[in-house]
This record gives structure tokens, sequence and C-alpha cells, in this order.
């Protein structure tokens, strides 16, 4: 039996499973802190929505798909990240790193889950595979492993059989393929400001200028224009589908509310606190009214899950100027955090 203490300790219940994770073991690494400015140092905000041929449902996010490697990357540390299509390989990595005294996180689906399945009530099959947790020990003998979940201020004790469903999933669209993070973090850190301007940095070119279709602040754009284009697509089944996917991805599955943009704003607003910078409290009210947009966009999902001609379908054509408005907030409040930026490197210089 293995159990590391040391980040149980610090562990508490968040609002996303990967910046929660990267909270919990950045606290105990010494790293004082908030699952908001981990996120941010992720440079977290993004986007993706994607078809997948596999499965009868899109999948969306709202956040990049490198949180940890940026983060980690901005503070100097090491994370090495694996993944095996072998279940047994993928237990021996993960319990290598745990005897060395380093946590891991998991990708898992959550549909093989128990306790996850039981807490957010799901009830369509819902399988995701990209839902991290950190495994802190095990005791083979009794076949459980013990893992810490961003809804859940207490360790979580799940049987290995579990464990190894969830991490070998073979029914989700983005399989977690028995991938883990072992993250390894220096003492001491960086300049608060320095790391805070390249997290930034960083974020506003990957939404300007994202590495793949369907992403970024392109495809915000392309999202909103064909989403209204399903009514003549697809089907009211599977209409209904791809609405209540969406408006659980992004409201109700660890989104924090808003599809992350609850989270980055408050990140700007503690931004603003750090450095003295008055400035990040602008681009902190923009990303609370995307915030509120995004809310309201995945009310109107819900709505259309189970009525296909309501809510987001509706012939209403304020639909449409709401969505013109909320594509537009978020290339303007991009602009204005730009701006901020380029400010800060002016005065610096």
């Amino acid at each position: 039996m293995k159990v590391l203490s040391q980040w149980i300790d610090v562990h508490h219940i968040g609002s996303h499973c990967a910046s929660t994770a990267m909270r919990t073991i950045f606290l105990g690494y010494g790293y004082a802190f908030s699952e908001d400015l981990c996120f941010g140092l992720g440079s977290g905000l993004g986007f993706t929505y994607q078809k997948y041929q596999s499965v009868d449902y899109y999948f969306f996010t709202g956040r990049n798909d490198s949180l940890e490697e940026n983060a980690v990357g901005i503070l100097g540390g090491y994370i090495e990240t694996k993944r095996t299509d072998d279940p047994i390989v993928g237990w021996q990595w993960a319990k290598q790193w745990i005897d060395l005294g380093v946590p891991v996180i998991l990708d898992l689906d959550m549909m093989y889950l128990p306790y996850m399945k039981d807490k957010l009530q799901i009830e369509q099959s819902f399988h995701f595979g990209l839902h991290n947790a950190i495994l802190v020990g095990y005791d083979e003998e009794k076949s459980v492993a013990f893992l810490l979940d961003y809804l859940w201020n207490d360790v979580i004790e799940v049987s290995l059989k579990d464990l190894e469903n969830a991490r070998n999933s073979k029914t989700s669209p983005i399989k977690p393929d028995n991938g883990l993070k072992a993250i390894v973090l220096p003492k001491g850190q960086r300049d608060i400001n320095l790391i805070i301007n390249e997290a930034i940095r960083t974020n506003i070119f990957r939404m300007k200028r994202p590495f793949a279709f369907k992403m970024g602040l392109p495809g915000i754009k392309l999202f909103a224009r064909e989403i209204r284009m399903w009514n003549k697509l697809l089907p009211d089944k599977e209409r209904q589908t791809h609405a209540y996917m969406a408006s659980m991805l992004f409201e109700k599955v660890g989104t924090g509310g808003g599809n992350f943009r609850r989270m980055y704003a408050r990140y700007l607003k503690e931004c603003a606190i750090l450095t003295g910078n008055q400035q990040y409290l602008n681009s902190y009210k923009n990303y609370m009214e995307l915030f509120r947009c995004w809310r309201q966009l995945a009310k109107l999902f819900e709505l259309g899950a189970i009525d296909p001609n309501a809510g987001i379908f509706a012939d209403d054509p304020e639909i449409e100027i709401f969505l013109e408005k909320m594509v537009d907030l978020e290339y303007k409040a991009l602009e204005n955090l730009e701006a901020i930026i380029s400010i800060k490197e002016v005065m610096i210089c």
C-alpha cells in the first residue's frame, strides 16, 4: 500500500477537473496558486468544435488542449505525458510515479466511474475520455486505488477494475488511452509579472491562430453559423443529441460555468491584483459578459435537447442577433486583452 498524504492534505473542491488537479499538485509543491491562476497560466482559454466519425455527437470545449504543459513550462518544471493501449503497461507507469512519491494526473472516461455518474446524475450515455483525476495511492491487496477529484474534498476509493475500465475506455470520442501526466516542479518561482505576460501572449496567439480547423476564434465564428443550419441538415433526434451534449459541455461538466469564460475572467481579476495593472479589470468585465452569453447559449441548447423546434432551434431572429453579438464580443475581448499586453511591453522597453 502506498498513499501520498502530502497532496491529500492540500486538496479541496474546484470548478474544473484539470485545473483543480493542477492546483492540488502545485500546492503540494509549495506554489500557493488559486485554481483560476493555474487555468490562466496554462493559457486555458480556447475553443474546439469537432465531429468525430466514431460517435453520433459533436465534441465542444472552451479550453485549450495543453493546459498542464503550458503552465509547467512557464514555471520551469518537468512534465511527463504518456499514453498506451495496454492497460497493464499504463498501470505500471502510474505505479512507478506513485512509488517515487509523485502524484499522477489520469485521463478517464467518467461513465466508468460510479462515483462520478452518481454525483452528476448523468441521465444519458455520456462517454467523455478527457476527465482528469489525481492518482495519489493504491492498495493492490485490496484491489483499490485512491483518487482526488474536483467535486470532492476527500480522497475517493475506487476499485482497480473500475479504474482500468475508465482509463482504457474504447467508447469515448477521444479515448483516454491509459493516459497520464506526472509533474515535478522546482523550488521557488519565476517573477509573477513575467509568467502572467507569457501566458496571456500564448493564449492570444492560440486563439487567433489555432493549429487546426474549427478551433479558436475562427472556430467560434463557424460554430455560431453552422448550429443555425442544423434544422435543415439534421433530423430531429440527431439535433436533440447534439444539443444535449452542447448543454452539458458548455455549462455542467467541469467548465466552471459559461464554457470556461468565468474562470478566465477570474484569472484576469487576479492578474490585476498580482501585477497592480488595473486595466486587467476591463478584460475581466469582458469575459464575465461572455460567461453570461455562453451560459445563456447552454440554456438554449438544453431547451433544444427537449424539443427539436425550441431553444437554439427556434425560428426566432433574436437568436441570430444573440449569436452575432457573442462572436463579436469574443473577438473584441481578445483585442482588448492584446492591447493591455502591448502597452505593458512598450512600458517595459
